[in-house]
């Protein structure tokens, strides 16, 4: 079993101070292309064609499972005419890639992810909805997707942690108007290709009851689905998070790691935006650090 330890601090350079970064994303090499879909209600902001807006690509090796989103893979007629390629706003079809202020023009408290800049990647299920049929109410097909980075290599380099950062702003939205919403937003570490195993880092929920399982779900965040950001400083968030290697794995050839972002059982719910994604190896010694950078960092954001 993998252990690990997470920490949410309000600024910290901890992985360049104390390890050797493996990867460093913020997403700004992206090709962004016009909207396609989304616009603004009434007055559009950005008409339909507007350029250097948002686009399904990843960075190279990274990957998007939108497999269980609402209508992925296209609807068809009954003489196989392509109807829909999805259910939703396309834009927001799963993980993508979106400007900043293209992202943030709905609102609704999207407007306070300050630490998010240029491209950032989002999961949006509650723009996805906006185009009919959109996501199918209770009992029916959740909203789910994930993104991943490469396997990252880091054969060669000393160290006994993983180090996980990124600026992040989640809304979520439990069972209310739905009835068994669950918008989860969940981060994983897969190790040597996944032989090595995983390591579920945190799981942010927003039902003490998880309405899927009808069991306490212990990722639940009092607070995650107000938009307002004094109650919910999930809304504009850097995320530390502090991972243990598998043991054996030095000198194993499986000297990898691939962290997962995903969004779980959500329905016409909220979003969750991500930029600035930094992973390094890190010393055992340094370990206690980066604790105390950490939790310093969490003191001040709790001022």
């Amino acid at each position: 079993m993998l252990t690990r330890c997470m920490l949410v601090a309000a600024a910290c350079g901890c992985s360049q101070a104390f390890g050797t970064v493996i990867l460093n994303e913020d997403f700004e090499g992206l090709a962004l292309g016009p909207n396609v879909e989304e616009t603004q209600d009434d007055d559009p902001l950005y008409p339909l064609g507007t350029p250097g807006l948002w686009t399904a690509t990843p960075p190279t090796d990274w990957t998007i499972d939108k497999s269980g989103v609402p209508g992925f893979g296209g609807t068809f007629d009954e003489e196989n005419n392509l109807i829909r390629e999805n259910d939703g706003v396309d834009e927001w079809e799963g993980w993508s890639f979106a400007r900043k202020d293209f992202f943030t023009a709905e609102g609704q408290s999207r407007e306070f992810f300050t630490r998010g800049q240029g491209t950032v990647a989002v999961a949006d299920p509650d723009e996805f909805d906006d185009a009919a049929p959109g996501i199918p109410g209770a009992g029916g097909q959740y909203y789910e997707t994930k993104m991943s980075t490469p396997f990252v290599d880091f054969t060669g380099i000393e160290g006994s942690k993983l180090v996980i950062e990124f600026d992040s702003s989640f809304r979520g939205e439990g069972s209310g108007d739905e009835g068994d919403d669950h918008q989860t937003a969940v981060l994983t570490a897969s190790f040597g290709f996944g032989f090595l195993g995983d390591v579920e880092v945190f799981r942010w929920a927003p039902n003490e009851i998880n309405p899927v399982t009808g069991l306490a779900d212990p990722g639940y965040q009092p607070g995650i689905t107000s938009g307002d950001p004094t109650v919910n400083p999930f809304l504009d968030m850097h995320v530390f998070a502090v991972v243990d290697l598998p043991a054996g794995i030095t000198g194993s050839g499986l000297e990898n790691v691939q962290v997962n972002f995903g969004m779980e059982t959500a329905r016409n719910d909220w979003w969750w935006a991500v930029d600035n994604v930094k992973l390094s190896i890190v010393p055992e010694p340094a370990s206690f650090a980066m604790v105390a950078l950490g939790l310093a960092g969490l003191a001040t954001r709790r001022r």
